[in-house]
């Protein structure tokens, strides 16, 4: 059934046939649902003010992807608002599973230790509705290797005497898991090709030997740094060391006193 809405007159006129008769009016206004029990839902046109949507958090993700001790964590996040108005961000940090005290999207390097546990929970704003909440995949800290060692050879200028290469530890690797135990694993190398006859003086393989007959190579000491779970870089040093042949070795001058003199290379003495 429609009613017509209260308005002004705008003229009648009687309408008859032969056996009825009737007087229609006619009103400036407009014709409504009257009687179908509904009740109609309020829309914008319907108040004249437009109705506010809760903005939304489309994504949100940790970077770096491998997250260590000694790098800080962003959380980099895509919200939307389908107004068009600006949204403000709420970030919630969880470490182990517990709320951290840090409230930004940068957590700090220093804020967390090898196996922790990241994840964070960002909640978007319009200055008027909080949308719903969107949290990230959990991270793990992983394990940080050890910094390279400081390395030296000693003599650090050898010559055709040098029986020996020690190779000197100067500064130890590091590392930033302060729960970790650095230990140093000593390697030589001769022209880039490893070379296994060494001794122990302060350090195991410390210490190269030099043989006599020798071409003139570059000797390479190595330094590994452990934490036990892997290898950091290695610290190197390098020097070269003149070559020495056997025959070179054999060389000797005759002196006018009549005694052999040092021939030079390798130690190797004339007889006296």
């Amino acid at each position: 059934m429609l009613a017509l809405q209260t308005g002004l007159l705008t003229g009648c006129a009687w309408i008859s046939d032969d056996e009825h008769a009737a007087l229609v009016c006619v009103l400036a206004g407009t014709c409504t649902e009257a009687d179908s029990g509904a009740t109609p839902t309020p829309t914008a046109s319907d108040s004249g003010t437009p109705t506010n949507r809760p903005p939304d958090v489309v994504e949100v993700a940790l970077e770096p992807v491998e997250v260590y001790t000694d790098t800080p964590v962003e959380a980099i996040v895509r919200a939307e608002d389908p107004d068009g108005d600006d949204v403000a961000l709420a970030f919630t940090w969880f470490v182990d599973g517990e709320i951290a005290d840090e409230t930004g999207a940068i957590r700090p390097a220093e804020a967390f230790t090898k196996g922790t546990e990241l994840q964070v929970e960002v909640t978007p704003s319009d200055g008027l509705l909080d949308g719903e909440s969107r949290v990230s995949e959990l991270e793990t800290v992983l394990n940080t290797l050890p910094t390279a060692p400081g390395v030296s050879i000693d003599p650090a200028l050898p010559d055709e005497d040098t029986e020996a290469l020690l190779c000197l530890l100067e500064t130890p690797g590091t590392d930033a898991d302060e729960d970790d135990l650095v230990t140093h694993a000593f390697a030589w190398e001769v022209d880039g090709a490893a070379w296994s006859e060494t001794t122990t003086t302060t350090w195991p393989d410390d210490t190269a030997v030099v043989p006599d007959d020798r071409p003139e190579a570059t000797w390479t000491c190595a330094v590994t740094p452990s934490d036990g779970e892997g290898d950091g870089v290695p610290g190197t040093a390098s020097v070269e060391v003149p070559g020495c042949s056997d025959q070179e070795g054999l060389v000797a001058w005759w002196a006018m006193d009549g005694s052999w003199a040092d021939a030079g290379c390798g130690g190797h003495d004339g007889p006296s």
